[in-house]
């Protein structure tokens, strides 16, 4: 019975130990991620997310954020298409107005105003002159 709990109670220090290490090393991969976009390298910074997660990792919004702003203005978007766009669609956190706008940008730059015009648009804050005037000359 002594050895019995003693396996016990050594293995719940084992997976608490693993599990805070994962948590250092994902909080080191987020840094490094957050780094990688503060200078604009989009490039680094789609790799290390690509190469740590491989699907968008909802539990931590700023480093998807990230990871999804470094696509579209790293042009990646035409790879991965409807990931993008389905991770906007169902999004609903602090970014959303930064992603709407960046996407909508990135198809109005690309000639696609049918798309910019139905994510600018869903921006509730349209006094921004940028939206304004993307938003209008998609229209004509």
């Amino acid at each position: 019975m002594k050895k019995l709990i003693f396996i016990i109670l050594l293995s719940f220090n084992h997976l608490c130990f693993s599990q805070e290490n994962h948590q250092i090393i994902n909080s080191d991969i987020h840094s490094k991620i957050e780094q990688a976009y503060s200078i604009n390298n989009y490039d680094l910074c789609v790799k290390l997310y690509e190469s740590y997660f491989p699907q968008i990792d909802f539990n931590n919004e700023e480093t998807s954020y990230y990871y999804i702003s470094s696509k579209i203005n790293a042009h990646f978007v035409d790879k991965s298409y409807y990931n993008i766009e389905s991770y906007i669609n169902l999004y609903n956190g602090r970014y959303l107005k930064n992603l709407l706008y960046e996407y909508g940008e990135f198809h109005f730059n690309k000639n696609n105003y049918k798309i910019a015009i139905k994510y600018l648009s869903r921006i509730s804050d349209k006094n921004d002159d940028n939206i304004s005037y993307i938003l209008g000359i998609s229209h004509f």
